[in-house]
């Protein structure tokens, strides 16, 4: 979740400026708002990675689909690869599970195996601020330092 929280500022610093000339999404630049999931907020988003002053971070849990809509968030922060509404813009893995491997050094190991957890989607109305072409892609988590194991990614 704080990888996400963390990419989702570079992401707006990012597409602020090209969208900042228009009047449109004057709200989505100046003043986003994000939606944090359960998922996101148990894994890592914390007041401390909260650095932007003027957005406005929500963890209002139970929200419906329609619910998303109608509060009109710039961002969301979800477990949800797709969420109505809203458009994908990248997937943040993390620890998915630990599997244990044959080796040729040594007969078995632990890998841990990493995965997609946290989706950072976009309002489909704000989406159009980015002028270039969303496509989703993945943004690694390194665990390997702080696990010591062998990593591995898994296909979704």
């Amino acid at each position: 979740g704080g990888v996400a929280l963390e990419t989702l500022h570079g992401l707006h610093r990012e597409w602020a400026p090209t969208a900042s000339q228009d009047r449109q999404f004057a709200r989505h630049v100046v003043a986003p708002t994000v939606h944090i999931d359960v998922l996101p907020a148990m894994t890592g988003v914390s007041r401390f990675g909260q650095t932007e002053e003027a957005w406005s971070y929500w963890k209002d849990e139970g929200l419906s689909a329609q619910d998303l809509v109608t509060r009109d968030f710039t961002y969301l922060l979800s477990a949800n690869k797709t969420v109505e509404g809203y458009k994908l813009a990248r997937m943040v893995e993390g620890f998915y599970k630990l599997k244990i491997q044959r080796g040729r050094l040594l007969p078995v190991y632990v890998a841990a195996v990493t995965a997609p957890q946290v989706f950072i989607h976009i309002n489909k109305n704000a989406a159009k601020m980015v002028h270039s072409e969303l496509q989703p892609f993945y943004v690694p988590k390194d665990i390997v330092g702080y696990l010591g194991f062998q990593l591995s990614s898994m296909e979704v």
